[in-house]
């Protein structure tokens, strides 16, 4: 445990603070409940919510919503919008 890679994670979260994290985790849209164990990644997400979430590394902070390809045929691509894939997964 003392050579454990959560250790840096927690003690930055308590630097943070729980509730800014929670905070800075609704502006990327993953909804969690204030707790010390988010740090530890214990959040319940959607792939989809994820891959939205690290858009913000390549994109200097700002999150970009996805666009996703529909299917394929010779060289036509068809590009859905989220909205299609989120109404597929419910």
């Amino acid at each position: 445990l003392v050579s454990s890679r959560n250790i840096p994670t927690i003690i930055l979260s308590q630097k943070i603070g729980i509730p800014k994290l929670t905070k800075e985790l609704m502006k990327i849209g993953i909804i969690a409940p204030p707790v010390p164990s988010l740090a530890l990644g214990t959040v319940e997400s959607s792939l989809f919510s994820i891959l939205e979430a690290y858009s913000v590394f390549p994109n200097a902070g700002r999150k970009k919503s996805l666009n996703f390809l529909g299917h394929s045929s010779n060289s036509e691509v068809q590009i859905s919008d989220k909205k299609s894939i989120e109404t597929i997964n419910q």
